[in-house]
């Protein structure tokens, strides 16, 4: 067995948008508490969230005086990949030099593939996805961080809690034998 350590901020705020946005900050102070070097894990609750996190964690690290404390080689090195021109969201395309990477259904599998190798190598740090994708992703981390445990069901007009075994697997990535302390 793996030892896990679960640390758990909850916010009473009703509005979804409103909840998201005051979970940036307390987000990215976990990632400052916990993280050190080692690799991370966000889920978020949809697509357009990815990229809206994303940004958020990129302009707390700007504002703490360390905008690439997320990025572990040279810019020298990740610019070529950059301008390969297999990632093509301008959004991705800023916060991959600042060592934030994030992934969804939406992207070309190229695109996808290419994010996940960076996050793989160790070259960035963050990788954000929506909860949708725990399954599909076979990368791990040594922190996972859960915004959110809701998500909007557009079929029935509500929220719905993800089910317990998307919340186990998110979990589960944290575990990583053999691999780190």
């Amino acid at each position: 067995p793996v030892p896990l350590e679960m640390f758990l901020h909850g916010l009473d705020t009703a509005h979804f948008g409103s909840r998201m946005l005051a979970m940036s900050k307390p987000a990215f102070s976990a990632l400052m508490g916990h993280a050190n070097k080692d690799p991370v894990l966000i889920f978020v609750p949809s697509r357009k969230q990815c990229q809206l996190t994303a940004i958020d964690i990129m302009t707390y690290a700007a504002a703490s005086g360390d905008a690439e404390r997320f990025l572990h080689t040279d810019a020298a090195t990740l610019a070529p990949i950059l301008e390969a021109g297999i990632i093509k969201d301008p959004a991705l395309l800023q916060t991959l030099p600042k060592g934030i990477g994030f992934v969804h259904s939406g992207m070309g599998e190229k695109e996808r593939s290419r994010v996940e190798a960076l996050y793989a190598d160790g070259i960035i740090q963050l990788l954000i996805a929506p909860a949708n994708m725990c399954w599909e992703l076979t990368v791990t981390a040594q922190l996972v961080l859960i915004m959110d445990t809701v998500s909007y069901d557009g079929r029935d007009h509500r929220y719905v809690d993800y089910p317990i075994t998307d919340m186990l697997q998110m979990v589960g990535k944290a575990g990583r034998p053999l691999i780190g302390d």
